[in-house]
């Protein structure tokens, strides 16, 4: 497990470094993400969070979220 001033990065996760967000494989093949601790803190307060109606091949975006 990495660790950057204070923040742990478990190494079984998948990074997108640039938009703050983590992802992990389950066994049924779906993909679970959430925010980095970091994302959090620069949030302050989380109001929504939308979410793509289905995924495509290649996708950039699978979610935004407005605090």
């Amino acid at each position: 497990m990495a660790e950057v001033r204070g923040s742990h990065f478990p190494d079984e996760l998948l990074y997108d470094v640039d938009n703050h967000i983590w992802y992990r494989e389950l066994p049924d093949g779906s993909v679970r993400l959430g925010m980095t601790r970091v994302a959090t803190a620069l949030l302050a307060a989380l109001y929504t969070v939308y979410c793509a109606k289905a995924p495509r091949a290649g996708a950039r975006r699978a979610a935004a979220a407005r605090s």
